[in-house]
């Protein structure tokens, strides 16, 4: 085990130590208080993160097979959408939309609103 401070975990995964507080808050992030401070266990946050790489390569794949079908004509929708779900044109970093950073769910590896 390997405990860390936001400041270092911030650093390490290039978000702001406001998205870090703001994420184990929530509950996003595995992380415990002492007194004021949080403490990160490095293991259960590469845990998670590898968790989350899986999951957006497996909805990377299953959109690709859905993107094939639809070029085949198979199962085609015409929904008005634009880029990811609801189609305010944020949608999943992995289709190309963009996400901001206090929005993206780790634990899903999806964009929460």
């Amino acid at each position: 085990m390997r405990f860390v401070t936001a400041q270092e975990l911030s650093k390490s995964l290039k978000l702001t130590e406001a998205t870090i507080y703001k994420l184990a808050s929530d509950g996003e992030l595995p992380g415990f208080k002492i007194g004021d401070s949080w403490r990160f266990d490095m293991d259960e946050i590469i845990k998670l993160i590898r968790g989350a790489k899986k999951k957006t390569k497996n909805s990377q794949k299953n959109r690709r097979t859905e993107r094939t079908k639809e070029h085949s004509g198979v199962g085609q929708s015409h929904g008005a959408g634009g880029k990811g779900s609801g189609g305010d044109g944020q949608g999943d970093p992995a289709e190309g939309g963009q996400c901001r950073e206090a929005s993206f769910n780790l634990r899903d590896g999806e964009c929460s609103g």
